[in-house]
């Protein structure tokens, strides 16, 4: 090989390695999603350059397809993705009604065609001398968040690849909120029906059942707690009630994870333990999140989300996490602002001499 074959394929290796360690110790950082989308630029650029180097017309052609993709996005991407988030909340919210938490796509949608219209005008002579600035930080702000917003959706897909060994001694079942104060929802379900998966796949493969624990604690609007109304919904699918434990206190995702580990800690008794938690496709990447802050070694399972409901789901979730680490996003829109203000400053100065 020559120099420059190592300049071309040594930096698509490196960049494989060190998301391939990053990711086997620990799928739960969102990182992962960055470092896995340069491992991807690089192999494109790999790619290209074997395939013109050596004239191999299948490579060739997968690398045309690559590009007129990326083209095609590139211009109509802005489109689909208003158009689809639009379509999308029209669904959601004839099926799951009008709610704060259901118009997140539709935000979405009309955000991302305003940033089609917001270069057409001259904000200097609507507004006020220099106005065009900050609107131009602002569209630099939306698209860091888009950015952002990438690389989460990639993390959580990432997070998908994890498949758990029958080997644990506890699944945890994350709770939600109940209908009417005592029905569990079709979303609650599907969290309960993926770990009764997983224990009937255990307790096939090894002949020991994992203890389900149950978590969520009794909201102001509702009759029993949470981990009653799944413990006794497990119940009636056949789940033997000596194989479930009930944690009944906690109100957030974190408190899940933290009182579980209570509770998992005092029965173990000082001894080790293998842990697991299920949720819905959707939330099991933040919540491994939550997993990680509280300490627990427990990697997430996901159950089904309806399809329609997932692009909402996803928005939040994203939302949550922008939350979860504000001060990181508020140091660097502060840093970013201020370099950009210092430049604009330097630049007048300079005009004036």
């Amino acid at each position: 090989m020559e120099f420059i074959d190592y300049a071309i394929y040594g930096p698509t290796v490196l960049a494989f390695l060190i998301f391939l360690f990053s990711y086997l110790h620990d799928r739960r950082k969102v990182s992962n999603g960055f470092l896995f989308l340069i491992f991807l630029f690089f192999s494109l650029v790999s790619l290209t350059y074997a395939a013109f180097t050596y004239n191999n017309v299948i490579l060739m052609v997968i690398v045309g397809i690559v590009f007129l993709i990326f083209i095609f996005f590139a211009i109509f991407g802005g489109f689909i993705i208003a158009g689809a988030s639009i379509w999308n909340a029209r669904i959601l919210i004839r099926r799951e009604g009008l709610k704060k938490s259901n118009i997140l796509t539709l935000l979405l949608g009309i955000g991302t065609l305003s940033l089609f219209f917001i270069p057409l005008f001259d904000w200097n002579q609507l507004l006020f001398p220099g106005a065009q600035h900050f609107v131009n930080f602002g569209l630099f702000i939306c698209f860091y968040f888009a950015f952002h917003f990438v690389i989460y959706v990639m993390s959580s897909f990432l997070y998908h690849w994890y498949r758990p060994r029958y080997n644990k001694d506890y699944v945890i079942v994350l709770g939600s909120g109940l209908i009417n104060g005592h029905i569990v929802s079709p979303l609650l379900q599907s969290r309960i029906f993926k770990a009764i998966e997983f224990y009937e796949k255990q307790t096939a493969a090894t002949g020991q059942p994992p203890i389900l624990v149950f978590s969520g604690g009794q909201g102001p609007d509702e009759a029993l707690s949470e981990a009653e109304a799944m413990r006794d919904f497990a119940v009636d699918q056949g789940i033997p009630i000596e194989h479930t434990r009930m944690e009944a206190q906690s109100t957030t995702t974190f408190e899940n994870m933290k009182f579980s580990k209570a509770l998992i800690e005092e029965e173990a008794e000082g001894k080790t333990y293998r842990a697991l938690f299920s949720t819905n496709n959707y939330h099991v990447f933040r919540a491994g999140i939550y997993a990680k802050l509280a300490d627990l070694n427990a990697q997430g399972i996901g159950g089904k989300t309806a399809l329609y409901y997932w692009p909402n789901a996803m928005l939040r979730e994203f939302i949550a996490v922008v939350v979860m680490y504000k001060r990181n996003h508020f140091i660097f829109i502060a840093t970013t602002a201020l370099l950009y203000v210092s430049f604009l400053l330097l630049s007048y100065v300079l005009l004036q001499i």
